[in-house]
């Protein structure tokens, strides 16, 4: 049976609404108001559907729950509803009606059906259903319902604040452990990776159920977040909207992974431009990897407010630790808010006072913003400051949690790359630096610069960091931290067949030859060597060692599973197909169209792959911390 002309209407009506917010989106109208009118446009067509199968009926109401609850759709978001009715039987006729009109809408909606007890019922039962409860915006239908559900769902058993706040977080530490606790991943989902959507929407959850508001600007009143951080999580959270609007148009359907395929038509559509040094999709993820960054350090503040904010209800054990330090329930505190811009080196005391406890001790909030408001002041002539190195050097000498106080420590540096123009010679270095906040230091990054250039020039190696080595300890005292010109490569092509990628942080990079000039194809190459980081060019490639090693193993394994022989014969080289599939680089799958091989990509494109280099930095080097200390030893040894 064909639909009915009110239906068609209804249908078209909503298409129509879609489409022109969609055309507005791409003329950059606010985010804000196109997740709300989308919202408003689905509202509009679910209560008129609502009011024809229930004009004038008492004891039932309709919800919007989830993220339809906050008013803030997406093309491609769920519909997720709630009915909430006394006497489901009575109404059960016109309930079954109406969300079979729903699907003739082709509106897909997620729905429950239940009374206020079951309510509380599933809501005590199910984080998952309380946080979706809580969020809950009445629609339309018996508006009655709608205090009585508030006050059944606002009883003190039904999740008090702090079992909340706890089932919360103990929800986000177990996604985070699914993406590592990284949220630079080369192709991020832009809600559930750490510092996504996901992070924002638990953040303010925990807010609402203590706080009863989801204001980002009352939550600076109420003194849960700085005017700063309060900026951070308004403007991350406005991108990631963004991003994601753009994402489920573009689909045509809910997608929140951020492929490469999507990265580059974004990049492009939402007015990224290349630049001499950079292309639009480079310049698209630095901006999310920033944005995302802010919006982790804003959840860790106010998970870490709240867990202060718990302890605080029971008698604070206080330690004085000196004049400017005590601890507050374990937790490492300030006496004075101005302790570091008095006294900056401080800021290094803090770090030395944790190392030296043999118990494993945090910073306390306050301590953490006083930390960050002074950090200005760590500059070279800090540094430089003999006191300041020997604070470091006890540092490195404490007893207790030298590890977990200096997880900084561990290698960070940049890459660099110089190539002409006409593509036909590219040069890669890599330069070592200590810690991650000096390889961001401007001085330094131009070093990296300078010694590809000096490479790009000479295309000696050995040379280069000869030549360079005096700038190299001159800006070594200059900016307190040791460093290092690791290695680097040039790559030749008569027939400008070269091409790179860099990714956004500027820790893994790779050159591509191709037999010819094709540069999509050679930077896609790049792109997709930086991501998945083959061995070798094809099979044949593979160093007769490695296969050998790899084909022992195999038969190893395959003899303890007491086949036959010959079966056993065939299990090995059958592993060894897999292996050498998998490290070739034109066997493998093309990291943005898995149903390709490299191979074939390059077949169809009718050229060859000649030869990739691929860095990322700090692979294969291990810390040596006494090293280190060394060289600051070294330093306050000149300085006396």
């Amino acid at each position: 049976m064909g639909l009915d002309a009110k239906t068609l209407q209804r249908r078209q009506s909503l298409t129509d609404a879609v489409a022109a917010l969609e055309a507005r989106y791409w003329d950059n109208e606010p985010i804000e108001t196109l997740v709300a009118e989308l919202a408003g446009s689905f509202d509009r067509i679910i209560a008129d559907l609502w009011h024809q199968h229930f004009a004038n009926t008492t004891g039932c109401a309709l919800f919007a729950v989830g993220g339809y609850g906050r008013a803030e759709l997406h093309p491609g978001s769920d519909i997720d509803i709630l009915v909430l009715a006394e006497k489901s039987k009575v109404h059960r006729e016109a309930i079954e009606a109406f969300l079979r009109d729903l699907f003739d809408l082709n509106i897909e909606v997620g729905h429950s059906v239940r009374d206020i007890k079951t309510c509380v019922r599933e809501c005590r039962a199910d984080i998952t259903v309380a946080t979706a409860l809580f969020e809950r915006r009445f629609l339309c239908g018996d508006d009655s319902l709608t205090a009585q559900l508030a006050k059944a769902l606002g009883h003190p058993k039904v999740w008090p604040v702090e079992d909340f706040f706890v089932a919360k977080r103990d929800e986000q530490v177990a996604r985070h452990r699914h993406y590592d606790h990284v949220d630079y991943k080369l192709e991020p989902n832009i809600k559930t990776s750490p510092g996504g959507l996901r992070d924002i929407q638990t953040t303010l959850w925990v807010c609402n159920r203590r706080y009863r508001t989801t204001n980002i600007d009352e939550l600076v009143t109420l003194g849960v977040l700085t005017a700063n951080e309060a900026r951070w999580l308004k403007d991350g959270r406005r991108f990631l909207w963004w991003v994601r609007y753009g994402l489920h148009a573009l689909a045509g359907r809910k997608e929140d992974q951020l492929h490469f395929a999507r990265q580059r038509e974004l990049s492009k559509r939402l007015g990224f431009m290349d630049t001499e040094n950079k292309s639009s999709v480079e310049l698209f993820m630095q901006h999310y990897y920033r944005h995302v960054l802010a919006l982790s350090d804003v959840n860790d503040i106010v998970l870490q407010h709240f867990q202060e904010s718990s302890a605080a209800k029971k008698r604070p054990k206080l330690e004085r630790l000196n004049e400017r330090f005590q601890l507050i329930n374990g937790r490492l505190d300030i006496l004075e808010p101005d302790v570091f811009l008095r006294q900056p080196s401080a800021m290094l005391e803090m770090f030395l006072l944790m190392a030296q406890r043999q118990e494993n001790i945090s910073v306390r909030v306050s301590a953490i913003r006083a930390l960050r408001d002074a950090v200005h002041l760590i500059d070279a002539d800090f540094r430089c400051n003999v006191e300041n190195c020997r604070l470091f050097l006890s540092i490195l000498k404490s007893p207790y949690t030298v590890v977990t106080q200096l997880t900084r420590m561990r290698r960070y540096g940049v890459l660099g790359v110089k190539s002409s123009e006409d593509g036909t010679r590219i040069a890669m270095v890599e330069v070592n630096i200590e810690t991650d906040f000096a390889a961001k230091n401007e001085k330094f990054i131009a070093f990296v610069s300078k010694v590809a250039q000096t490479l790009f020039d000479s295309a000696d190696m050995d040379a280069v960091a000869q030549s360079l080595n005096a700038e190299r300890e001159t800006l070594v005292q200059e900016i307190g931290e040791n460093m290092a010109i690791r290695r680097g490569a040039v790559v030749e092509s008569a027939a400008g067949g070269l091409s790179y990628y860099m990714h956004g942080d500027q820790r893994r990079g790779a050159i591509v030859q191709l037999s010819d000039k094709q540069d999509e194809l050679g930077r896609d190459l790049a792109m997709h060597v930086v991501a998945i980081n083959p061995m070798v060019v094809k099979s044949d490639d593979v160093d007769a060692d490695i296969l050998d090693k790899e084909r022992e193993i195999y038969m190893s394994q395959a003899q303890d599973s007491g086949k036959p022989e010959e079966i056993v014969v065939k299990m090995v080289e059958g592993r060894v197909k897999k292996f050498l599939s998998e490290v070739s680089l034109l066997d493998q799958p093309f990291v943005k169209d898995g149903n390709t091989k490299v191979g074939a990509l390059v077949k169809q494109a009718n050229t060859e792959v000649v030869q990739f280099v691929r860095y990322e930095v700090g692979e294969g080097i291990e810390v040596e911390e006494a090293d280190f200390a060394a060289e600051v030893a070294a330093q306050l040894a000149d300085s006396e």
